[in-house]
């Protein structure tokens, strides 16, 4: 859906907004015109700021200020995408109070996305966030503490950052709030055994990580609305044992690491499978059990997918159990092509017809 940009500067969109709180709206009749002024006076719940870097100039400070409280207040959504900020601390000035007179209490999505921002501020916690997007940024280390004292939370979105560890105090305190975990495009190599405890999780992305092994129980059988699990192009050399206990699972990518066998009764226990993607691993004719094969039956040796079960899209090729195939196959048509040509060569040769 296409969305107009607000073209009014931060001062004046703040400007009209407080005049919005202390004018009564208008019974009297309108000219277009004036219905199109009257609703850039509206209250503020919304704020689509993206693309303003010359207005941020590197931090909140023009909007984050005590004089814009009053204005602010009924704030639920906060967008300054791409804006060049290094800094959020001045989101202080909006957190809310404990004594509730004062504060931003109902902001509910921030997207701070494609920013320069090192660090998240402990402020952050303050706010009642059921969305934070912090992708392309340039937060190091640790997922920022802060995030796990977010107990409303529901969705998190960090990928392509510099990020190396997931701290267990994420899924032990947000275990009955989030639903989305995006943290591709990392450095992380470990993940601990608590995500495995997210029993409202429903997506877990973590592709384009340094990723070598899964714990047991990630996922398992306690992540009971989890549907999406991507972990391709990562390092992992297999899959837990503990996936075939997570039935919720209709979406399984996996390509593109150094897995070489899928778990038994995986085919057998994943009945709601509607697309798995194990292309590009090193899995051979040891690495599958029969029960695969039952409910998926063999792979495509052109394609390498299998076609058995119409209701689940299997993508298996570039793995040495396909490739062999394909390498026989290659091998069989070439010998035909030489058996071909070499009866051309040994038969009769065309007749000439004699001219009249």
């Amino acid at each position: 859906m296409f969305v107009k940009r607000d073209l009014r500067k931060i001062p004046r969109i703040l400007s009209d907004a407080n005049s919005a709180l202390e004018t009564p709206p208008s019974t009297e009749p309108r000219t277009p015109n004036e219905i199109d002024e009257e609703s850039k006076k509206q209250i503020l719940t919304s704020l689509r700021l993206s693309r303003r870097s010359a207005e941020f100039d590197g931090s909140l400070s023009i909007l984050c200020q005590p004089s814009n409280l009053f204005t602010l207040r009924n704030l639920r959504s906060l967008n300054v995408y791409d804006c060049n900020i290094t800094s959020l601390d001045d989101i202080s000035v909006l957190a809310p109070i404990p004594d509730g007179t004062e504060g931003c209490f109902d902001l509910q999505e921030l997207n701070v996305g494609r920013n320069p921002i090192t660090s998240l501020p402990s402020d952050l916690a303050k706010f009642p966030l059921v969305s934070l997007w912090c992708d392309d940024c340039k937060i190091k280390g640790v997922v920022p503490s802060c995030i796990a004292e977010m107990t409303q939370l529901k969705l998190l979105r960090m990928s392509c950052n510099e990020i190396d560890e997931i701290p267990k105090e994420l899924g032990e305190k947000l275990k009955n709030s989030l639903e989305v975990l995006c943290l591709d495009g990392n450095k992380i190599e470990n993940v601990p055994i608590e995500i495995g405890h997210m029993e409202y999780l429903k997506s877990l992305l973590l592709r384009q990580n340094l990723i070598k092994t899964l714990p047991e129980g990630v996922p398992g059988k306690r992540n009971t609305s989890l549907t999406l699990l991507h972990v391709s192009s990562n390092q992992l050399t297999h899959l837990p044992n503990s996936i075939v206990e997570c039935p919720s699972l209709t979406h399984v990518y996996a390509n593109t690491n150094r897995i070489g066998s899928i778990p038994t009764n995986f085919g057998a226990n994943l009945v709601n499978l509607v697309k798995l993607n194990i292309s590009s691993n090193l899995i051979d004719e040891d690495g599958v059990s029969n029960d695969f094969w039952d409910r998926f039956g063999k792979f495509d040796v052109i394609t390498g997918e299998c076609v058995k079960d119409s209701s689940c899209h299997v993508m298996m090729s570039r793995n040495p159990i396909v490739d062999k195939e394909v390498a026989l196959l290659k091998e069989s048509e070439s010998n035909k092509n030489k058996s071909s040509n070499a009866g051309n060569e040994d038969g009769v040769q065309p007749m000439e017809i004699a001219a009249n």
